[in-house]
């Protein structure tokens, strides 16, 4: 879970989340979890880009992340970073809209 709990009024990311410092959330939410090389199954980080400044809850409706990119690099993208950094083989998307990732305005369900 690399969410990071920015928005106190985040429904559903505050229980779940490492804390409120890009930092804290990068170290705790990509620990050492390696598997030996005989393992058939790898770990995974979620939720890209991020769920943590949102107020709205992404499984009833789809919530729009409106900061702008340099604002997401320093904050919801960083432990994201940090976790293709250490290796990390697999990230899950999120469901929400990001304009600033994908300015099309489409907001699909897949």
């Amino acid at each position: 879970m690399l969410d990071i709990n920015t928005n106190p009024q985040n429904p559903i990311i505050a229980g779940r989340a490492f804390g409120e410092e890009p930092g804290i959330v990068s170290l705790l939410g990509n620990r050492d979890d390696s598997n030996p090389p005989e393992e058939r199954y790898c770990s995974m980080r979620q939720a890209f880009p991020g769920h943590g400044d949102t107020s709205i809850d992404s499984h009833i409706k789809l919530p729009v992340l409106k900061q702008d990119m340099a604002r997401l690099k320093r904050y919801e993208l960083k432990p994201f970073m940090a976790a293709v950094g250490a290796g990390v083989r697999m990230v899950m998307l999120g469901h929400l809209a990001v304009p600033a990732i994908d300015p099309s305005g489409v907001r699909r369900l897949f």
